[in-house]
């Protein structure tokens, strides 16, 4: 038989128990479907984890997965409730998504639509001015409704970063020179940017839709006239969740310490608007 579909969305921690001819189903540590009469049999080791196996039409899944364990026993509910509730403490904090770099990269997190995410980025100013906005990010498509980063170049206090989503329009704009982690949440209709753990721009009545999974990062997406941005990208994350003011410091802080060292990132510059 086949548990009916059981509602998922964010991180999760599912668990399968078989014991006898029953077969349960946990969704983080909650009991939300039973199989009785079960009578497949596992007849080799092999495990299949995010992956088609062999002969299926299905394709494999593009979010993370991050641990999976098994037992050659069948656990009760308070075992699985215990093991469910470590393992969502354990990865309550770990990104959706990680990219290391420039490129053009499938997030795994599907269609968000106007759903709450935070991204955060750790890069380095370029000192090659250019006379032309330059792509630090793009999530969700290139058109109206996605997320859009754009680094106005400049070699000191002129330069700025425009942020948001817009047909024609940016939602914000801020000053931002020298080493920089730059950090975008939305939650509801609010979004706000932060430069180096400092929220330095808000906007309400946002209407953010991100309808693709899609990530640019550095690179021009398709159908825009701005360049590549001329700077390095060292790491960017995502968030399917509105991270608080103290989550966001928490992550430019290690981010900060994390490529301190990388081709002077130590010297930190947030511009104060006048």
């Amino acid at each position: 038989g086949t548990i009916n579909d059981a509602p998922m969305s964010g991180k999760s921690v599912l668990a399968m128990v078989r014991k006898s001819d029953q077969l349960k189903l946990y969704l983080d540590g909650n009991l939300v479907g039973t199989v009785n009469n079960v009578k497949e049999d596992i007849q080799n080791s092999m495990i299949h984890i995010g992956n088609q196996p062999p002969g299926w039409s299905e394709s494999n899944f593009n979010g993370p997965i991050y641990e999976t364990q098994l037992f050659t026993r069948a656990l009760d509910a308070n075992e699985v409730s215990t093991r469910s509730i470590a393992l969502m403490g354990q990865y309550a904090d770990m990104p959706d998504f990680t990219a290391i770099g420039k490129g053009n990269f499938d997030t795994g997190v599907g269609n968000l639509h106007g759903r709450d995410h935070t991204i955060i980025m750790a890069m380095r100013w370029s000192s090659l001015w250019e006379d032309r906005r330059q792509w630090l990010l793009d999530f969700g498509q290139w058109d109206s409704g996605a997320q859009h980063w754009l680094w106005n170049g400049d070699t000191g206090p002129s330069s700025s970063i425009s942020f948001g989503g817009w047909a024609g329009n940016t939602i914000g704009e801020a000053p931002m020179y020298g080493n920089s982690v730059i950090a975008t949440v939305r939650k509801g209709n609010t979004y706000n940017l932060y430069l180096d753990g400092k929220l330095v721009r808000a906007r309400h009545s946002v209407n953010l839709d991100i309808r693709s999974s899609a990530m640019h990062i550095g690179i021009q997406p398709p159908g825009w006239s701005e360049s590549n941005f001329n700077g390095p990208i060292y790491e960017t994350q995502l968030f399917v969740d509105a991270l608080d003011d103290a989550k966001v410091q928490q992550r430019t802080t290690a981010l900060a310490a994390k490529y301190e060292n990388k081709e002077g990132y130590s010297n930190w510059g947030y511009l104060e608007p006048s």
